[in-house]
Order: C-alpha cells, then structure tokens, then sequence
C-alpha cells in the first residue's frame, strides 16, 4: 500500500471518529457536574498519542487517529459542559470565554513543546512520549474536579 493511501486512510478514520465522538461519549457525560468527562476523554487521548509508541506500525498509527478522533473535541465538550452544569446561566458567556482561551494556548503552546522536546532529543518519539504523560497528568488533575456545591450554582 502506498504513503498516499495509508495517510488518507488515517486521516478517514481521524474524520469518522470526530464525528462519532458524541454517540460515544454521551453516556459519560450527560448529567455530570465532576471532571470525569474531562479526564476520560483526555486519558483516550493519552493513549492515543502513546499508541504509536508502543505499537509502531500502521495499524499502531490507524488506531491511534481513532482513538485521537474520537476524544480530541471532547476535552473543549467536557469544559463546556462542567461550566454549564455548574454556573448560573450569565455566567456561562465569561467563564467559557476563559476556558475557551486556555484551550487555544494550550493548543499554541503543546504542538511547539512536543517540537521543542523532539528537537532537543533527536527523536519525534520522545515528543510523543512527553505529550502522552501531559495528558495523563492532565486528566489527573480533571479526575479531582468536583461538583460545585448546589448552593454556589445557584448564585454564580
């Protein structure tokens, strides 16, 4: 099979699973007020930039643009959702015009770290590896998120 065509299928599988994404997460992340959501979806996408790594091959690849596919939009959803099910609704506009901001630095600042590491390593693995446990530390931190008490959403 050609360059070509393996890459094309990636980026299919990358496509199809952004669009499924929220048939596959609904269940997780309907209702909840926790940073559950937020840390599923991020360890996903912890495993699927780690894929490559342990599974070198183009299936390895394949798989890791699914799971990527499938949890990468998420992560922005799961704040979206954290903010609405637990601030009042005028609060919404600010607090995901925050959230919104860190994401996009985020965004900015992982691509040119990942580069940056891979550089100073002499190795696109090693990048990959430090995105990967970013990540994971991130959904950590997501892990510990809890609820607003009832009484603060009301008067947020």
């Amino acid at each position: 099979m050609s360059m070509a065509a393996m890459t094309s299928i990636m980026w299919t599988l990358l496509g199809i699973m952004t669009l499924l994404a929220p048939l596959l997460w609904h269940r997780i992340f309907n209702g909840r007020h926790d940073g559950l959501p937020m840390a599923a979806s991020m360890a996903v996408l912890a495993v699927g930039a780690a894929l490559p790594l342990a599974f070198p091959t183009t299936v390895g690849v394949w798989a890791s643009a699914a799971l990527v596919g499938s949890s990468v939009f998420m992560v922005p959803s799961a704040a979206t959702g954290f903010v609405k099910t637990n601030l009042a609704k005028p609060a919404w506009g600010s607090a995901l015009a925050v959230a919104t901001s860190l994401f996009a630095l985020g965004q900015t600042i992982g691509p040119v770290a990942a580069g940056w590491v891979s550089d100073l390593s002499g190795s696109l693995s090693t990048g990959l590896a430090a995105s990967a446990a970013i990540l994971v530390a991130g959904a950590l931190v997501a892990l510990t998120q809890k609820p607003l008490p009832a009484a603060e959403r009301k008067n947020a």
